[in-house]
């Protein structure tokens, strides 16, 4: 029982009390992870009543179960935990206790300081006589640790020590701490879970003198060698030059380790048999006093380049050929540069040997300045690609072959692989999945290819004709993948292909676009609508170019106004809609869609046609209702229009149809045209045509059916030849007066059915004059005499033109008086006897152009 207490007070030296010291936490700060963490929790003089076996644990909110329990305590052992953090709460739990009592503490997990290394110990020379000591403390113990540096030197009686602050690692005895001597040194690390020392260093302070770093001066090529200097003070207790010892280290550019050398040099150092045309990297580092003293800091790195050797091995090179056209390959020989292992030296040029099937050779030595590709393309190994300047037809050549030289040599001879020749069915599943940066490509060969072939994988940017982005790779036939990386750029596309070669003839196996990052596509370009039905339709649209995808599309979305929706493979560019309504208006869009979405929408609005049953039940109703609109609109205007003729006319009732004569009837069905029918455009029309009126009106304003005298007449005839003079010089006014008689004339030919059956019924005399027997005139039987005049202006436009007058005669007229009567020759005068209404009517090949009535 008093182990217990003694226990539980050292466990109290921390603790954690909650609600006024009613519960404590009795546990350490820290603990090491991975071991099991013991402690207690008590209850305080605030809850009397209340004793150990009402406390309860719970560690990162599990319940510990108590191990014992005394009177106010309880003990616990929480199992290993695996966590750098372990939060824990004592809780209290008695009868008439209302509200819960409880402690909280968070533990820190960590470790014991590890075993800390050999202090190393040095003086710097020429600049302090401190001595500098450093060490390494091991793995991180995740606690607060403290390092002690200690020194001691029993001859002199010194002893000393110097707490190292933080995480630095190096600990200072300075000058005024010791003597010149034998000293032992040695460091401790301490934290809350232990403490270590390190191994004890006994050195005499004279060999701990550290020098500068030395300068490499100079070097030469043939043997490689290096030559440096080394400053050691001999105030300082030197010795001469042969106390020194260097050690240097060597590698060539672009490694990662070094390789060392000799370890105990004076002042120079010699490379034996080293790589040809290569750069070596060289650094040194010395001591003053023999190899076992302090050694300088590492020199800077020194490079050379060694002398160039002779090439050996052969190029590595391929081809970018065309599609067949016209039976001819052409193609792009490209090869890469060869590495420092193969040319061993600068390589001058290159020669490009053609061999045909007969003939001899086409030898071409390129120079590197001559290079179709220069220097722009650069392969994923680091290694440049060089192509031929011209691309050839490989029609008619049995080989092709590429050396480089240098000063010291040249190349094997490298064969170019021939595509192959004849049909192949040749196939393998090409697999290209994105690896980060770059792509993983594998593939399944065919069964019957054995392990001779030898394949390759070329990739190059799709869209491209030059080099830019174009490079390959040649694996073994035992390979089935290859990781392919290199400076891929976002959205764009790349053809990545695969060929095998057998007996140097190439067979493409398989091909995938890939792309290192997809972006969303662009618009689809092309959207257009054509009407296969009045209920369906057929969307159309253009592939997007491959240059301008941004990425595999995947689908297409096309859409029917809001609320349809259809979704199309990528391979197609077609879609037929059915079970739209005819003769509606509909709005449909289109999207491509991408692993990086969908892209924007393009719209397009139609409107479908009418079905024939539709047009047939709404369409030709309208039109019906239209048309008899028209006529009704059309009777009743025409009615209207012949009143007030009427009215202007004076007593008159029916006006003859011309269209009815027999003359233009007979010209429509002979279509032989009479000459006097013609006009020459340079001749006006007739601006009117006057009726001379003989007998004075009545009272009661109709005509008088008592004829005139010749006397009478002739000198009317006279007084209207003085008229029509007096009317050439007032052209202006005439030419108004024409256009209401020209609209008379047509308004005419749209009167009702009275008009239209007054129709000529003549015979079909080839002589077109009136017939005797035919009477002309209808209505009482006095009649009357007019005298027909055209004006002195138009007496020219009326010759051959006929003057037809059809009234009905109450009397036979001579055929001289009939033909004189309706065909006037210019300046002439006709005489008729007429009823109480003429009609008269000027008629040229096209139908009446003037008219007058009479009454």
């Amino acid at each position: 029982m008093a182990c217990l207490t003694v226990c539980l007070f050292l466990l109290s030296a921390f603790h954690q009390q909650a609600q006024g010291a009613a519960v404590a936490c009795l546990w350490e700060e820290y603990f090491h992870i991975g071991q099991n963490v013991s402690g207690a929790c008590q209850v305080g003089s605030a809850l009397p009543g209340c004793g150990g076996l009402s406390l309860h644990l719970t560690a990162d909110g599990k319940p510990v179960l108590a191990y014992h329990y005394t009177n106010d305590s309880a003990h616990f052992t929480v199992p290993a935990p695996a966590e750098g953090t372990l939060h824990l709460r004592c809780g209290v739990t008695c009868a008439g206790l209302k509200l819960n009592s409880y402690c909280d503490i968070t533990l820190q997990g960590g470790y014991p300081p590890s075993p800390v290394s050999r202090p190393v110990c040095h003086i710097l020379l020429n600049i302090t006589e401190d001595v500098h000591c450093s060490w390494n403390p091991g793995y991180q113990p995740l606690l607060p640790t403290s390092f002690t540096l200690h020194w001691e030197q029993r001859e002199q009686r010194v002893y000393g020590e110097q707490r190292v602050a933080g995480d630095n690692m190096i600990g200072i005895i300075h000058r005024g701490d010791f003597r010149h001597g034998a000293m032992s040194v040695w460091v401790t690390a301490n934290n809350s879970l232990g403490a270590v020392q390190s191994e004890t260093v006994s050195f005499d302070t004279i060999d701990i003198v550290k020098p500068h770093a030395p300068t490499i001066t100079q070097h030469f090529v043939q043997p490689l060698e290096i030559l440096w200097n080394l400053e050691c003070d001999p105030s300082s207790f030197m010795t001469e030059n042969l106390d020194r010892s260097c050690e240097v280290q060597y590698r060539i550019r672009g490694e990662q380790a070094w390789t060392e050398g000799d370890y105990d040099s004076q002042d120079s150092f010699l490379l034996l048999d080293p790589q040809p045309f290569s750069v070596y990297e060289f650094r040194v580092r010395c001591a003053c006093l023999g190899k076992d003293a302090v050694r300088s800091t590492w020199s800077h790195i020194y490079s050379v380049q060694s002398a160039e050797g002779v090439p050996d091995g052969k190029l590595d090179i391929w081809s970018d050929c065309d599609d067949e056209s016209d039976g001819q390959l052409e193609c792009a020989i490209v090869w890469k540069s060869p590495s420092h292992s193969v040319a061993q030296g600068k390589v001058l040029g290159y020669v490009v040997t053609l061999e045909h099937n007969a003939g001899d050779p086409d030898v071409m030595n390129l120079s590197t300045e001559e290079l179709g590709c220069g220097e722009g393309a650069e392969h994923m190994e680091g290694l440049f690609v060089h192509c031929f300047p011209h691309r050839i037809t490989l029609q008619g050549i049995k080989g092709v072959y590429l050396t480089a030289y240098t000063s010291q040599g040249a190349t094997d001879p490298a064969p170019l692989a021939l595509p192959t020749t004849g049909p192949y069915s040749l196939s393998a599943d090409v697999a290209v999945v994105k690896v980060g940066r770059g792509f993983n490509v594998s593939w399944v060969p065919p069964s019957h290819l054995t392990e001779d072939v030898q394949y390759v994988v070329q990739c190059k940017e799709a869209g491209l004709h030059s080099m830019q982005g174009f490079y390959w790779i040649k694996v073994n036939g035992t390979q089935k993948s290859i990781i392919l990386t290199g400076d891929f750029k976002n959205y764009i596309p790349y053809n990545i292909s695969l060929f095998s070669v057998i007996t140097n003839r190439w067979c493409l196996l398989g091909s995938a676009i890939a792309y290192t990052v997809q972006g969303v596509p662009p618009k689809v370009t092309g959207f257009k609508v054509s009407q296969n039905s009045p209920s369906d339709v057929i969307l159309t649209w253009e592939h997007i170019p491959l240059t301008q995808m941004r990425g595999v599309i995947l689908r297409y979305h096309l859409g029917q106004d809001n609320h349809t929706e259809y979704n199309v493979s990528g391979s197609r560019n077609s879609l037929l809609i059915s079970g739209l309504q005819p003769g509606q208006a509909y709005q449909v869009w289109i999207c491509a869609e991408s692993e990086a979405g969908q892209g924007p929408r393009q719209y397009h609005h139609f409107i479908t046609t009418a079905s024939p049953d539709y047009i047939i039940c709404t369409v030709v109703p309208l039109m019906l209702i239209l048309v008899f609109g028209v006529l009704l609109l059309s009777l009743c205007c025409s009615h209207s229009v012949v009143q007030y003729l009427k009215r202007l006319g004076g007593c008159w009732e029916k006006v003859p149809d011309p269209t009815n004569c027999r003359l233009i009837q007979q010209v429509q069905r002979n279509n032989d045209m009479p000459e006097f029918f013609f006009l020459p455009e340079s001749i006006q029309w007739p601006s009117h045509l006057e009726v001379i009126k003989i007998q004075a009106l009545k009272d009661d304003g109709c005509l008088d059916r008592t004829s005139l005298s010749d006397g009478q007449m002739e000198g009317k005839a006279s007084e209207w030849q003085m008229h029509t003079e007096e009317e050439e010089k007032e052209k202006e006014a005439e030419e108004e007066q024409t256009e209401p008689l020209e609209k008379g004339v047509s308004d005419l030919n749209s009167v009702g059915e009275d008009y239209s059956k007054m129709i000529d019924t003549e015979g079909d005399e080839e002589d077109v004059s009136w017939n005797h027997s035919e009477e002309f005139f209808s209505g009482p039987n006095s009649g009357l005499s007019y005298w027909l005049s055209l004006p002195g202006r138009a007496q020219a436009a009326a010759t051959g033109h006929l003057l037809q007058a059809k009234p009905r005669l109450q009397q036979p007229v001579s055929h001289h008086q009939a033909s004189t009567a309706g065909h006037l020759p210019p300046g002439h005068s006709g005489r008729l006897t007429a009823s109480t209404e003429t009609h008269l009517s000027l008629i040229n090949e096209a139908g009446p152009v003037l008219w007058a009535h009479v009454a």
